[in-house]
């Protein structure tokens, strides 16, 4: 109630400043839309400026390692470039380490993993992941938590036992309580099996596609990895020195016993040490300060900074695409003339900017949360927020 009622009254009050000062009747502003247009536009002027980047390839053995240096000069750059001839790597310590799986997948882990790996737009997975529920596959998919439910552990637990034996086999709740568990498959439908099904035509739903498989693999095996034993991995501490950096790194370099890598690909470091002759192995390159958001990346910035819902991720972005503030270019983000145009006056308006920050959003974000936990009362809250509105406009009439 708190939500819709306040997304209604910011963003009617607000759009129609925006029609009044741009002469354009379509346009609108919101609580949430207008920070995250922002973190766009920042975003973008940092890919405009530039850096400079020696990178050294110490691969071995079919793993690889990257080393990364970065200048903000090109001269700089470039003199260390044309010096560096080794790479000292000191061994400072070995250990043993048990590497617990990442929890199941949450809407906004789901969004930027489809994102990364198969470059889908949000409303295109929200779009796979919904068919997805309503066919009976997976569990509701706009979803804040990683808890697991009995029934999905003992599901887990009957396919791990018999794909990989008893011993592999590690409950997890991984949170508490809330309305929604965790996104995971509703039975244990391994997803070649699923395959086999689908291109026999014996899966019995109509629209199933590729897509809809790769989402659904992804989520069975992140799951599945999710209540499986940790890894037991060797690890090397090394310090790194490449003319005058010294750098700290952790390298993984062994495997010691299996556990959840037997499902979710696991990613080995060589084990460097000594004196690395680098002059065949090194390039300089000219890069951007910062790359464009992705839709993933940007939803799992909504998500590290608070604001924002997993039923309105993809609504967002959807809607500064919509609106014509941000296009998307091979998936990734970039703010128009108009969205910047958009972004300035609702930013530099005195009177208005605080209602469409990202912190004000974020303490209505905490209120709203309350309310949900029976903590706070949402009529004292709308009726705060509503003065607040009033206010603003008293003040101007003044």
């Amino acid at each position: 109630m708190v939500r819709r009622v306040s997304d209604r009254w910011v963003g009617f009050e607000f759009s129609q400043r925006l029609w009044s000062a741009l002469g354009k009747n379509w346009l609108s502003a919101g609580r949430v839309q207008t920070p995250v247009l922002g973190w766009i536009i920042q975003r973008e002027k940092e890919y405009r400026q530039k850096v400079y980047k020696v990178q050294i390839d110490l691969s071995q053995e079919g793993r690889k390692f990257l080393l990364e240096l970065t200048f903000e000069e090109k001269d700089k750059a470039k003199a260390f470039f044309e010096s560096l001839e080794k790479v000292d790597i000191k061994v400072l310590g070995e250990r043993e380490e048990l590497r617990n799986p990442p929890p199941p997948y949450r809407t906004d882990t789901m969004l930027k993993d489809a994102s990364d790996r198969y470059r889908f737009s949000l409303p295109k997975t929200m779009e796979l992941a919904q068919s997805l529920f309503e066919w009976g596959f997976i569990t509701y998919h706009r979803t804040d938590s990683v808890r697991v439910s009995d029934y999905g552990i003992a599901l887990a637990g009957e396919y791990i036992k018999e794909e990989f034996g008893k011993e592999y086999f590690s409950p997890r709740v991984w949170g508490e309580g809330g309305a929604h568990e965790c996104i995971r498959p509703t039975k244990a439908l391994e997803p070649e099996e699923l395959r086999s099904l689908w291109l026999s035509g014996q899966l019995g739903v109509d629209g199933f596609s590729k897509d809809h498989f790769l989402l659904y693999e992804l989520i069975f095996k992140r799951f599945m990895a999710s209540q499986m034993r940790p890894v037991k991995v060797k690890v090397m501490d090394v310090l790194i020195r490449a003319g005058d950096f010294e750098i700290s790194r952790e390298l993984v370099t062994d495997i010691l016993e299996d556990g959840w890598n037997r499902i979710l690909r696991f990613e080995l470091q060589p084990p460097l040490s000594g004196e690395l002759d680098v002059k065949d192995r090194k390039t300089l390159k000219v890069q951007p300060k910062a790359y464009l958001y992705t839709h993933g990346e940007l939803v799992q910035e909504m998500k590290n900074r608070g604001i924002g819902r997993p039923s309105t991720y993809a609504a967002i972005i959807a809607k500064l695409i919509e609106r014509g503030y941000v296009i998307e270019n091979k998936g990734f983000l970039i703010p128009t003339s108009l969205g910047k145009k958009v972004y300035e006056f609702l930013s530099s308006e005195e009177s208005i900017k605080k209602f469409l920050s990202e912190e004000w959003t974020k303490e209505l974000e905490a209120l709203m949360d309350l309310v949900e936990e029976g903590k706070e009362d949402y009529v004292k809250i709308l009726r705060e927020l509503y003065a607040q509105i009033l206010a603003v406009k008293v003040e101007e009439k003044h």
